[in-house]
């Protein structure tokens, strides 16, 4: 191969690479390699090596060039460039020293199909390594001693693969230029290098050359593809709510105009939403009736401040294909156009939306007309090269962050389909399907590998069990389905007549309105009670759908794909009789005949039935992964996966095998890979939890730490769970996780990376000798930046280690291990006398128990927060407070630690940001009459408070008579809560200026009658913030200091003392205190009742004595309420 090379003063050696220019060369990443026997001008005393490289992925070490000899015995000689474990650029040199280790540079992280300029250098008479990504020093070591390769060959594409037992390394992407010098560059020369560019050398589709990524230096062929028209006249997309989060998200969608500068025309927006409408709404995008322009138009959260602006000429012509990027990333919004950026515009911190509204695609009063393709929309921010990337590779579906995905190509039907795992079918309202060429690549995703499924021809296919059901008060059935939803009638997925009014559990589908429906009776014969589940299926046409439905007591709760869809009231007992079940038929005995028996049409695949009520996290954790038979509570578990014969195994114990009726064993596309483990949601895996933009404790590895009280309180038993995200691993040094600040003899137990490897060494010491029990875990990591949740837990004399809820090694424990201590740190360890080691990374979610945690329960709270009272745990630390040095201890112990340098990030974290609604329990409440019961308190000194959060539940009975009704406050105005006719709620207080201030109200609706809603208002002097449902929901200043008013306090009448503007509802646990709460603590401790005893809690009113007229608050400012009026009720509060 032969290539121009820049004056650089002396002549390279090229590497022959086998190849005519352009000479890009693909490795396949498992056997492919090029082999040049060994040579002086290869392995120069002073050296410089250039190699252009694109990186298409894999795990472990990648080698892209290798001349080496030598063993660690012996010494090692020579050089390489590599992609490590973690995925981050390397430069290799061995010194010839015996035993001593390879001398590493490390540069940023290997980017995926982008042209990246690698360079290393080492000059013998400075002894000087350098090395360089995209002509800029990533890292340079002084010092350092160097052999050249004395006897081997060089390997392009691979590892040292002619020493017997050594990994090959294969290299998974394209490599176009090496070449070597026998002296070290400059820096100025490699700059030089690294701008090159010649119809010889590939695409610099660098950082430093922003330019689209290409094929082969050129845009990808436009191919015909089905698209949807628009006639600019009434048609239109219509899609649910889209945005997951009100902070960051990314739009990207492909649109060909028929015309510009012809009027307003609608891109995507709220429907019923108009350009200039000063009504608040969600993010919109129009096409401009101006200068080619793209407008955007957008609300702060409490509607209060508008963010839009048109931006000119940002089409270049009308008539052709052009894609918008539009990215939201904390306060700044980006637009790109066509993978370029385009313009960076001010946006909202937290912008207006509501859930309920529905989006329109291409019309609502101004009607796009054109064509629309590719519709994708992102939960996170995607940077400039990912942007780049969605040019002209579309998603798979399955991306982490990517919340929806319509590709709009389906070319008929009045449905486009949602690619992405959520929910949100497109319904097509007069759009009609055509083609266009479109310069985006088809479809490249790795499809699933084909699996055994079992098919059902609609007629007389069955399988046929014993009767499933030992536990009549609770059950969990689940199973994947594949559907033919085709014509009308219904298709049956599994049940048992034995006559009208004595039925098994049976599930079906009516094809016409594609909805699923269940029917059910008690244990004692009686009518059957239906549920349907409208719509169920919709948009789900020749898709795997994941169908789960949960007996739980008195409660009947149906899944779709892992979210819940509907809960109903159950009979305490389902019918019990003994018979056998069926799978893809339902019928039964005399009276019922045929046409009363009825079949399933499609495939089935993992059919397990559960004696217990599983959780949601349970159910979306084991969805997508095969299970071993023997979980805790499986009762029965059939795969379907034998591919022969006329029986399908039971693989839980003991079996229940199942008979084949006519039923036949398919290969098929399966729900999913035959080889995916739990599917763990994280930013880099992604995951059926969603990733949320969280806040997150980040430390820098040289002196950031977390300092906590002593969390151990059982020295026989514990459970240490935890997420981290080590930025980077295998980088040589240790870093220590979390533990004690002393070593030696006396520490407690502790966790750290080592430097190699991905390897986490744990340490403990026994209590009575303590002697030192540690021992490592290798290969715990796989790659760096990607979040892993680890769980250590001591049972008595074992220990068991979990990654991401699986089962990862087991050691020997000492019966009791040394807990004495004061303060433990997370992110430090300390391993000498001298020296103490510091995690680099992201923490989050830290939880510490006294008790052995069990793989399911392990597995089950694995992606959500706790409330902090659950049976067990000592301490709970979420670290998600997001400002200030000081962090809350959420457990029972209400500790508090503290951040040692430590700084606040907000990213995606895979793990709920909200905590699990708390179950609700019947507890009594206090009933007002709307006519004239009310609550009063005396004015006393812990009520005059100049920054507050007010706090309550309330069940307000239907729409109130009167405009405006007092909840609770001050006449004057302190604190004011109004409710007012149209569902919003009233902040109002008094400043400086005026005794009627306040803030804008909620959203109409923000109250929905006869339904329970926490409401909390906070106010700091400087900001006021209204809350419903631990969600913010209104903001504004406060416009001075506060004003205290000496004046009683009012609990449902109108809050200036006048007799009237009185609640009709319920209300329960009120709470006034002195200060500003944050939207973490007000959503963390909603749902639980407190002691009285919080710092800075100065009234509480539970509202749960059942009885009495004088009611005790339960703070040591004992302000006893007085109820006048009113009513005890025992009802269902969702609060524990």
């Amino acid at each position: 191969m032969v290539f121009q090379s820049p004056p650089l003063g002396s002549e390279p050696k090229t590497i022959d690479l086998g190849a005519t220019p352009p000479g890009i060369v693909y490795f396949n990443g498992s056997s492919d390699e090029i082999q040049r026997h060994h040579s002086q001008d290869f392995n120069p005393a002073s050296f410089t090596v250039e190699i252009w490289v694109e990186f298409h992925g894999g795990l472990g070490y990648r080698a892209l060039l290798t001349s080496v000899s030598g063993s660690a015995a012996e010494g090692r000689r020579g050089y390489l460039f590599c992609v490590s474990a973690s995925g981050h650029w390397q430069f290799w040199l061995g010194g010839g020293q015996k035993n001593a280790p390879w001398v590493t540079l490390s540069g940023p992280t290997a980017p995926a199909k982008t042209w990246t300029h690698l360079v290393g250098s080492y000059d013998r008479a400075s002894r000087t390594a350098v090395f360089y990504v995209n002509g800029a020093i990533a890292a340079r070591l002084n010092d350092v001693d160097f052999q050249p390769n004395d006897r081997h060959p060089l390997h392009v594409g691979a590892g040292a693969t002619h020493q017997a037992g050594a990994n090959p390394c294969f290299f998974h992407g394209r490599i176009a230029r090496v070449r070597i010098w026998k002296r070290a560059l400059a820096e100025t020369e490699v700059e030089t290098l690294s701008r090159s560019r010649t119809p010889e050398t590939p695409p610099t589709d660098s950082a430093a050359s922003p330019s689209i990524p290409e094929l082969d230096g050129e845009r990808p062929p436009a191919v015909l593809q089905s698209v949807l028209a628009f006639d600019g006249i009434d048609d239109r997309l219509e899609i649910a709510y889209p945005f997951k989060n009100n902070t960051t998200f990314t739009l990207s969608l492909w649109v060909k105009p028929s015309q510009l500068d012809d009027g307003w025309r609608l891109l995507f927006g709220e429907a019923g939403d108009e350009p200039g409408d000063d009504t608040p709404h969600g993010p919109g995008l129009w096409i401009a009736p101006r200068e080619r322009g793209l407008y955007y138009d957008s609300f702060r959260a409490d509607g209060s401040d508008r963010h839009a602006g048109s931006l000119d000429r940002f089409f270049p012509t009308g008539d052709r294909w052009v894609q918008i990027a539009w990215v939201k990333d904390g306060s700044e919004y980006r637009f790109y156009r066509n993978g370029e950026r385009f313009a960076t515009e001010a946006a909202p911190e937290n912008f207006y939306g509501h859930p309920q509204i529905l989006y329109n695609i291409g019309g609502n009063d101004t009607f796009f007309r054109g064509a629309i393709a590719h519709l994708s929309i992102w939960t996170i921010a995607l940077n400039p090269n990912q942007i780049r990337e969605r040019v002209t590779r579309p998603p798979h579906g399955d991306e982490p962050g990517l919340c929806y995905y319509w590709p709009l190509d389906e070319g008929s039907g009045a449905i486009a389909h949602n690619r992405a795992r959520r929910h949100n079918p497109a319904t097509i309202y007069g759009a009609t399907w055509g083609e266009s060429d479109l310069a985006i690549a088809a479809d490249d995703s790795d499809e699933k590998p084909l699996q055994t499924v079992l098919c059902f021809d609609g007629q007389d296919d069955y399988l046929e069990i014993d009767d499933p059901f030992d536990n009549p008060e609770n059950f969990t059935i689940s199973l994947w389905v594949k559907p033919v939803l085709d014509g009308s009638g219904y298709s049956y997925l599994m049940g048992k007549r034995w006559w009208a009014s004595a039925l098994k559990p049976e599930l079906f589908i009516a094809k016409r309105i594609k909805s699923l429906l269940s029917y059910s009776s008690a244990v004692r014969p009686a009518t059957p009670q239906a549920v349907i589940l409208s719509n169920f299926f919709d948009g789900l046409e020749q898709r795997w759908v994941h169908i789960t439905w949960v007996k739980d007591g008195k409660e009947y709760r149906y899944y779709r794909d892992g979210e819940l869809v509907r809960t109903q009231v159950a009979p305490e007992k389902i019918y019990t009789e003994k018979t056998t079940y069926w799978f893809g038929k339902i019928g039964g005995g005399q009276p019922l005949e045929p046409p009363n028996i009825g079949y399933f049409e499609g495939q089935m695949s993992e059919i397990r039935i559960w004696s217990v009520a599983r959780s949601e996290a349970e159910i979306r954790g084991d969805r997508e992964r095969r299970l071993t038979g023997n979980e805790p509570g499986l009762a029965y578990y059939w795969p379907l996966n034998d591919g022969g014969g006329d029986r399908a195994d039971d693989r839980a114990n003991p079996p229940n095998d199942a008979k084949i009726i006519g039923a036949s064993w398919q290969q098929s596309e399966g729900p999913f890979s035959e080889h995916l483990p739990r599917r763990i949601a994280s930013p880099d895996a992604g995951g059926e939890i969603e990733d949320e933009i969280q806040a997150a404790v980040s430390l820098d590895g040289e002196d950031d730490a977390i300092a906590i009280d002593n969390p151990f309180q059982d020295d026989r038993q514990f459970t240490i769970a935890l997420w981290l995200k080590p930025s980077a691993i295998d980088d040589e040094t240790w870093h220590g996780i979390l533990g004690d600040r002393r070593y030696g003899d006396r520490c407690q137990p502790g966790l750290s990376l080592c430097p190699y490897d991905g390897t986490v060494l744990y340490h403990a010491r026994a209590a009575e000798s303590q002697s030192d029990r540690s021992d490592l875990l290798c290969n715990f990591l796989e790659t760096g930046d990607r979040w892993v949740h680890l769980t250590w837990v001591k049972d008595g004399s074992e220990y068991r280690f979990y990654r991401n809820g699986e089962p990862f090694a087991s050691r020997r424990a000492p019966e009791r291990v040394y807990i004495q201590g004061s303060v433990y740190y997370l992110g430090k360890v300390a391993i000498s006398e001298t020296l103490d080691t510091f995690f680099r990374g992201q923490l989050a979610d830290v939880r510490f128990w006294s008790v052995p945690r069990t793989d399911a329960e392990i597995r089950a709270d694995l992606h959500r927060r706790l409330r902090g009272n659950e049976p067990g745990l000592s301490y709970y630390w979420p670290l998600n407070e997001g400002r200030g040095t000081a962090i809350g201890d959420r457990g029972p112990q209400r500790s508090r630690g503290e951040l040692c340098g430590a700084t606040w990030q907000q990213l995606p974290i895979p793990i709920a940001s909200a905590i699990a609604p708390a179950k609700a329990l019947n507890q009594w409440v206090l009933r007002f009459d709307g006519r004239d019961d009310y609550l009063a308190v005396p004015d006393c000194p812990g009520l005059q408070v100049e920054a507050y959060t007010v706090e309550l539940w309330l069940n307000a009975d239907g729409k109130p008579e009167e405009a405006e009704t007092g909840i609770v406050g001050k006449p004057g105005r302190n604190f004011n809560v109004w409710l007012h006719d149209n569902g919003a709620i009233a902040h109002r207080f008094h400043n400086g200026a005026t005794t009627d201030a306040g803030i804008p109200d909620t959203p109409p609706g923000a109250i929905a009658w006869n339904q329970w809603h926490h409401v909390a208002i906070t106010n700091d002097g400087t900001t006021a913030k209204t809350y419903i449902d631990g969600q913010l929901m209104a903001e504004g200043a406060s416009h001075g200091p506060l004003i205290v008013d000496r004046t009683p306090l009012y609990i449902g009448r109108h809050l200036d003392g006048e007799p009237r503007g009185y609640f009709n509802g319920q209300m329960s646990d009120i709470r006034i205190w002195n200060r500003a709460r944050t939207a973490v603590e007000i959503e963390a401790e909603m749902s639980s009742r407190l002691t009285g005893e919080e710092d800075g809690l100065i009234a509480y009113w539970p509202l749960d004595e059942g009885s009495g007229v004088l009611l005790r608050d339960r703070t040591a400012c004992s302000a006893f309420a007085q109820a006048i009026g009113g009513t005890w009720e025992e009802v269902e509060l969702p609060i524990v």
